[in-house]
């Protein structure tokens, strides 16, 4: 009985740490969207570029993970992974990336860290679930927070700080979207057939968009596009989002969620180290008062449902 715990404790313990460095790596993201910035990238040829190393892999390894499935995936499932990987990782990545242009990397895992809230929302209003006191109060002053952080920005002649902000708030907006619908299919296909499907669908619709866009510069880029892109891909795409589902199917939805806080922390810590970025007094007031706000919705939200 004592070995089993230990091995239970130990197993907790490896997905925790694998949970966090998955999100510190996510967190990077914005980091080498920004050094890929530099060298006059658009947003949606970078995209490919992620995309177009990123697709082969996730095939690969959803095909390969049908051997320890007994029954392969449906085409009715296919197509509802193909939707939610459309909406949360292709139209979120997009709205997030183009938001990149305007806002710090640091502002912009903060209002990304507001996804809780939005997921709290909808399930309110699209699920009937009701909010607690607590849970609204939190409500407030996450967005109290959000307000400290852009109208100090605004004040101090960032003009382009609001439309960064609505974007990456939309995507937010889109993410807790696929969420909220997303859960039942993941316990259904499983978590690895449905971040490899469902990232892949994104890719098509990131090549789709490419191309109806009338693109041409895809391999005409600065090499060290190509360099960031590489990167993005691996450390920013691939691992996190098998090192977070594997968090998720161990540790449950609620636990993953809190580990999120290093997000916004780490960010901020490798933006000031890499890009010479800083906040002012209100603005950090203001990414506090958001993490602690965002952390008490997750604590105050006691069903931990979508523990995979």
């Amino acid at each position: 009985m004592t070995s089993l715990v230990a091995v239970t404790d130990r197993r907790y313990a490896l997905a925790m740490m694998l949970t966090l460095a998955g999100m510190i790596l996510f967190s990077a993201k914005g980091l080498f969207i920004k050094f890929a910035y530099q060298y006059q990238v658009d947003t949606v040829t970078l995209m490919a570029i992620r995309m177009g190393i990123a697709v082969p892999i996730y095939l690969m390894i959803g095909f390969y993970s049908e051997r320890y499935h007994q029954q392969r995936i449906s085409s009715g499932q296919l197509m509802a992974v193909s939707g939610f990987g459309f909406l949360g990782y292709y139209l979120a990545s997009y709205l997030d990336m183009h938001g990149l242009h305007y806002i710090s990397v640091s502002l912009e895992r903060v209002v990304l860290y507001l996804y809780p809230t939005f997921v709290l929302l909808l399930s309110a209003f699209v699920l009937k679930q009701r909010i607690t006191r607590a849970e609204l109060l939190s409500l407030l002053f996450a967005y109290l927070g959000i307000v400290f952080i852009f109208v100090e920005g605004m004040t101090n002649g960032m003009d382009d700080i609001l439309l960064g902000g609505i974007l990456v708030a939309l995507s937010a907006f889109v993410f807790a979207i696929f969420m909220v619908g997303s859960g039942k299919h993941i316990s259904v296909v499983g978590s690895v057939r449905f971040t490899a499907y469902a990232m892949s669908a994104a890719g098509f619709a990131v090549f789709i968009h490419y191309f109806i866009s009338g693109r041409t510069g895809l391999l005409q880029q600065h090499q060290q596009v190509y360099y960031w892109g590489f990167i993005l891909s691996i450390l920013s795409t691939i691992i996190p989002t098998f090192l977070i589902s594997h968090g998720m199917k161990v540790l449950g939805a609620k636990k993953v969620s809190l580990l999120g806080v290093i997000g916004p922390v780490s960010t901020m810590i490798m933006g000031v180290i890499f890009l010479d970025e800083s906040l002012s007094l209100m603005q950090l007031a203001g990414v506090m008062i958001v993490i602690l706000a965002v952390t008490s919705i997750v604590i105050f939200n006691k069903v931990d449902k979508d523990k995979q």
